[in-house]
């Protein structure tokens, strides 16, 4: 059997953290969208600090090497992100609300 396309993949650091932990990259990225749309700077500033100890401790740290990263920080880490991150979901949620019963009001639907 003959593969015509194999060619050797150079993984850089990057792409061992995107590959490895895409679904946390994207809760960020998605917190990061949100706090924006909030206008909202400690949470922005939260979050991009996040993102670069994440991306700091995860591509220097010891799984750049091939080793795994420790348990109690990949779980703080984890933890922290998912907390933030349901912080400006339940502010989103509270902003889209409080814009429907300002137009609820407006039409006279609501009193």
């Amino acid at each position: 059997m003959q593969t015509f396309l194999a060619a050797p993949v150079a993984l850089d650091k990057t792409s061992l953290f995107v590959h490895g932990h895409e679904w946390l990259l994207i809760l960020a990225i998605l917190t990061l969208a949100f706090s924006v749309l909030l206008r909202s700077r400690l949470v922005f500033g939260l979050q991009f600090l996040f993102l670069a100890a994440v991306f700091t401790v995860f591509i220097t740290g010891e799984e750049a090497v091939g080793g795994p990263v420790p348990v109690m920080l990949y779980a703080s880490l984890l933890g922290v992100q998912v907390l933030l991150s349901l912080y400006t979901a339940y502010k989103m949620k509270k902003l889209l609300d409080e814009s429907y019963t300002r137009v609820l009001r407006k039409i006279h639907k609501l009193p």
